[in-house]
């Protein structure tokens, strides 16, 4: 782009407003020329930004006030207000690369009015142009860029925009929910940004259920998530998925067997979705048990490069079947325990760099001889590597469930690792759906509570 649009303005100067770190890159390297003349508007509203003390966040109502007049700004104002909450990386990602252009522009225009002037200072216009080119394709935006976060100094506009994105509801967008009512409420709406949570069961009583229950369940609300499958195949996983959304039998899902009345019902709800623009992204590794958290990496960035963003939610099923990418850890069974904490370690190491994604994912127990006991639960001692597994993780719990409780579509959830939450009563009951794929049966859970059954 050769100047920058109402659109992106809109978007960008709303961050501005929200984030110190967008506030700065602004004040340092937006210039007044970068906005087209018939947007005089926003180049005021840009005046009124880079004027605001270093030590504050801009405000609308301030910049808003110092042109009550001009009906222009006001209307600009009221359109930056309006705008959607994008992502920080995508309007940094988007001024970087205009800003390189516009400097690129500038230096060709002094190379070549430099060279064509005088034959003598050809040399100059060609060092000229050899020092000023590895300056802009080194240029970052992200380099150095709110390096350090100041505990003092930066206390008054940390406080102004934690207000704002709570006034606004957007700091329920640094969760994502796990789709259990219990959980979500004792963390406040679920898994916060940057964290990692895992679900410990025995094998067979529903890892995969659980993973997919939460991850359709953030798709509906409108969060991008990736689904990885390790096992079992793509077609599975989606099968799977299908049949949580259309209410169905995996057997009728399997063999497409629905009637007209149905599939007029689904495809209604298709189309709400793909409306709201809303969708669930599904990725399987051909050869079973191969794929690296490396290669988990390089599919994250793919579905950026599709998606235009990082994902919100990342489930990988499982991690007991992920490798590191060390040949030694992961081809060697005497180093099970050790290459297991190490994926554990990657996913976390994944989710900071691609910060606010989170993953969510499984593993199942070693032996449990107290599983048909209603009174024992598992804990990370149970887990097939050992204790020392779920260190990395933010969120851990086991899903325990005997016979008799199979029978009656009922298990119990116990928090193992809540960091940074208090736990009253760590173990809890959940009613099941598994005959229509859902991990969880909200309506008749909330009932079970409701009628004060046995818990």
């Amino acid at each position: 782009m050769n100047k920058l649009s109402p659109n992106f303005l809109n978007e960008f100067f709303r961050l501005c407003f929200l984030k110190k770190e967008i506030y700065e890159v602004c004040r340092q390297h937006v210039k007044y020329e970068y906005i087209p003349d018939a947007l005089s508007q926003y180049k005021k509203i840009l005046k009124g930004i880079i004027n605001t003390p270093e030590q504050s966040l801009p405000s609308t109502g301030v910049i808003s006030q110092q042109f009550i007049d001009d009906i222009d700004v006001q209307e600009a104002i009221r359109a930056i207000n309006e705008a959607e909450i994008v992502a920080v990386d995508i309007i940094v990602d988007q001024l970087e690369n205009f800003i390189k252009n516009q400097r690129f522009k500038v230096l060709n225009d002094r190379v070549v009015e430099l060279y064509s002037s005088r034959e003598d200072r050809r040399d100059e216009a060609i060092k000229l142009q050899a020092e000023e080119s590895v300056d802009i394709v080194n240029f970052s935006l992200k380099k150095g860029n709110k390096l350090f976060l100041k505990l003092f100094a930066d206390f008054n506009s940390q406080l102004r925009e934690r207000h704002i994105a709570h006034s606004s509801g957007e700091d329920v967008k640094d969760k994502v929910p796990f789709g259990i009512d219990v959980l979500d409420d004792l963390t406040g709406g679920g898994i916060d940004a940057g964290d990692t949570a895992m679900w410990i069961m025995r094998s067979g009583v529903g890892k995969s259920t659980a993973l997919k229950w939460t991850g359709m369940y953030a798709c509906r609300l409108g969060y991008n998530v990736l689904h990885i499958q390790l096992e079992g195949g793509k077609q599975e996983a989606y099968d799977k998925y299908s049949q949580i959304w259309t209410k169905a039998r995996y057997s009728d899902v399997k063999a497409g067997d629905f009637s007209q009345v149905e599939l007029d019902k689904i495809n209604k709800y298709i189309e709400r979705m793909q409306r709201a623009g809303k969708e669930l992204y599904i990725y399987s590794f051909e050869k079973f048990g191969e794929a690296t958290m490396i290669d988990v990496r390089d599919l994250i960035i793919d579905f950026k490069n599709v998606r235009g963003v990082f994902p919100d939610l990342v489930i990988i099923d499982s991690l007991d079947l992920t490798a590191t990418g060390n040949k030694k850890l992961d081809s060697d069974p005497n180093w099970k325990k050790d290459k297991m904490d190490k994926v554990a370690q990657q996913m976390k190491d994944v989710c900071t760099e691609f910060y606010p994604m989170r993953i969510l994912t499984s593993t199942q127990t070693s032996d449990f001889a107290n599983w048909n006991d209603p009174d024992k639960v598992m804990t990370r001692s149970n887990t097939e590597g050992n204790r020392t597994l779920v260190k990395p993780f933010s969120y851990v719990f086991t899903f325990n469930v005997t016979l008799d409780e199979q029978k009656a579509n009922v298990g119990r959830v116990f928090i193992d690792k809540f960091r940074n939450y208090k736990v009253d009563n760590p173990v809890f009951k959940i009613k099941t759906g598994y005959d229509y794929g859902n991990f969880y049966d909200r309506v008749r859970t909330l009932e079970m509570y409701k009628k004060n059954e046995k818990l």
